[in-house]
């Protein structure tokens, strides 16, 4: 409390303003929609008619081809944290997408202990195949929304993307740890 000498009267600091308003009904609302949407979406299994005879793409596989779609040429450690993983985990992943002829991993010019992981057009077009299955399960998920509705659950998903990504996000809550601990 602060005193003011000239009137002697005590004044008590204003109250701090609250940084996250309190979770309401909308927000349980809101988390249980977007926990069954996850699910919804890591449910979907790689259609066997896209992947060429004899391969098959894990979850995980997934998750490591589309990282490195992002940011090829990449170091496995790099993958790693962007993806929110520990590296001997994305290492197991990435040696099996190398052997599948998913993946190239090339000696990194700036340090020759280092190797760089890139897609082949091979798994570029695999990952192109996987998405374009989903987009056509969403497709028919949301046939009978407006252009307007498909507008905006578009923008407030890539928005809730940014903000989840944001500097108050925590780093351990990617879809990509399927329950493995860092």
């Amino acid at each position: 409390m602060a005193s003011d000498p000239l009137t002697m009267t005590t004044t008590a600091p204003p109250p701090a303003p609250s940084p996250v308003a309190a979770p309401g009904p909308v927000s349980a609302e809101l988390e249980q929609a977007l926990s069954q949407v996850v699910r919804s979406m890591l449910r979907m299994q790689v259609p066997a008619g896209v992947l060429p005879a004899g391969l098959a793409l894990n979850r995980s596989g997934h998750w490591v081809l589309a990282r490195l779609a992002e940011c090829a040429p990449a170091r496995l450690s790099e993958v790693a944290d962007a993806l929110g993983l520990d590296v001997s985990t994305v290492s197991r992943q990435v040696r099996d997408l190398v052997a599948v002829g998913l993946i190239t991993k090339v000696p990194d010019p700036a340090d020759g202990r280092a190797a760089l992981l890139g897609l082949t057009a091979e798994g570029a077009a695999v990952l192109e195949a996987v998405s374009t299955s989903r987009r056509a399960a969403l497709a028919v998920a949301v046939a009978g929304w407006s252009d307007a509705e498909r507008g905006a659950l578009a923008d407030g998903l890539t928005r809730l993307a940014a903000d989840l990504h944001g500097p108050t996000a925590r780093p351990d809550t990617d879809p990509a740890d399927e329950g493995s601990p860092r």
